[in-house]
């Protein structure tokens, strides 16, 4: 079982304590308490639209009895929202003229996609995710057009599978990808995943990463069975195609993911079902023709699979993989080779709370951002492996950030 999340009372203390708080390298300095509980007490609560129903394995999952992409607290409070039928109004903060979004982070609790400037102070656009039918956005990528890419857990509209969204750089809604071989309707057979985290190669094809994939058969009567996939979809979008990794167990499985310049997937996830369950990381190569999957990192070298992403410096490829246990990630040369630098460990608050979860890279591969699960974002100069907090006054559960613009 995960931490228990900070409480919203300390907000204020949270801001107060972290613009005295100084920075270390490779420490552990205590951070103030940060709030993973509901947004600040000044936003209004407004009504949720009537939705579907809540479906079963949300239920199992906020009883602790199924595996979540979040920690347990989360997935509490996820449920009583949806059985509230309400949400905050979110707030922009002091916007300075001609200013642009630096960083995307995505609201979990209450599905909304934060533009904030690079230094995390001011909320400079709110997307209303939920709007668009995403529900539980997590993974982040932004693209090199500046696009934001989301790994959306749940289609609000039904909840039968998980949504990959694509947003302008000024948060439009773009595209949207259904994570289930279903088209029109459902036939008797048919598969639904439920994305984690989102990647897109250089070919347009986009990537999902599915916590869960359910497999349907009803002839003649209903069969559930789980499997491990990565999902696919060419840039023209229709139903995708899914990659199934024999390596990985059925359910929980696939965490986080991203793709090279050649086009190879790099993916964690879970071997065995008791989460977090030894997890490792493979490769599929040649993912959209022929895909070969191979094993890279074995199980026991991370212990809490978090966020995968490549970054890239003149020419120079890095694989880079988080653990959430550790507060590392670990950074690995591509074409893959031995272990060639840790980041980290990132800060603790006061109560030695800190999960850093998934991220990525600026444009020049000088700073590194990490969404972490108790409320802030870590943030870390590569060069001096330097580690400090930003918080946002609408910042308060997040599991995925992402530098606008990036290296991608």
């Amino acid at each position: 079982m995960r931490l228990s999340l900070a409480t919203a009372a300390n907000i204020a203390l949270t801001a107060a304590l972290l613009a005295g708080c100084s920075s270390s390298t490779q420490g552990t300095s205590a951070l103030p308490n940060s709030s993973s509980g509901a947004v600040g007490a000044s936003s209004a609560a407004g009504p949720r639209a009537v939705g579907p129903r809540i479906p079963a394995m949300i239920y199992r999952e906020a009883a602790g009895k199924a595996a979540a992409p979040v920690t347990h607290g989360v997935m509490q409070r996820l449920l009583a929202n949806l059985e509230s039928g309400k949400r905050p109004n979110l707030a922009h903060q002091g916007v300075p003229r001609g200013a642009k979004v630096g960083l995307w982070v995505a609201d979990t609790d209450y599905a909304y996609l934060l533009g904030l400037s690079a230094n995390a102070k001011n909320t400079i656009n709110l997307v209303d995710a939920e709007s668009n039918n995403c529900y539980l956005p997590i993974g982040l990528k932004v693209d090199h057009s500046k696009n934001l890419w989301v790994a959306c857990q749940y289609n609000y509209n039904t909840f039968e599978n998980g949504i990959i969204q694509e947003y302008s750089p000024a948060g439009a809604l773009l595209n949207t990808f259904n994570d289930t071989s279903c088209g029109a309707s459902c036939g008797s057979s048919y598969e639904a995943g439920f994305p984690d985290d989102v990647a897109v190669d250089s070919q347009g094809n986009v990537f999902a990463s599915n916590i869960e994939t359910e497999v349907v058969n009803c002839s003649p009567s209903c069969t559930y069975s789980y499997t491990a996939t990565v999902a696919w979809w060419p840039s023209s979008g229709g139903q995708p195609t899914f990659i199934t990794d024999p390596n990985m167990a059925a359910n929980p499985t696939m965490l986080y993911l991203d793709t090279d310049t050649a086009g190879n997937v790099y993916v964690d996830g879970n071997t065995s079902v008791y989460y977090p369950g030894s997890p490792e990381l493979d490769e599929i190569s040649n993912p959209t023709t022929s895909p070969t999957i191979s094993d890279l990192i074995p199980p026991g070298t991370i212990t809490y699979g978090g966020g995968v992403y490549v970054s890239t410096h003149g020419g120079v490829q890095a694989l880079n993989v988080t653990d959430q246990n550790a507060r590392t990630i670990s950074q690995y040369p591509l074409p893959f080779g031995a272990l060639s630098r840790v980041l980290g460990p990132t800060l603790l608050n006061f109560l030695g709370e800190g999960d850093p979860i998934s991220g990525g890279f600026n444009k020049a591969d000088t700073d590194q951002v990490t969404a972490d699960g108790y409320g802030w974002l870590d943030v870390g100069k590569v060069n001096t492996n330097v580690w400090r907090a930003l918080t946002n006054f609408n910042v308060t559960n997040t599991e995925g950030a992402a530098y606008s613009p990036s290296d991608k």
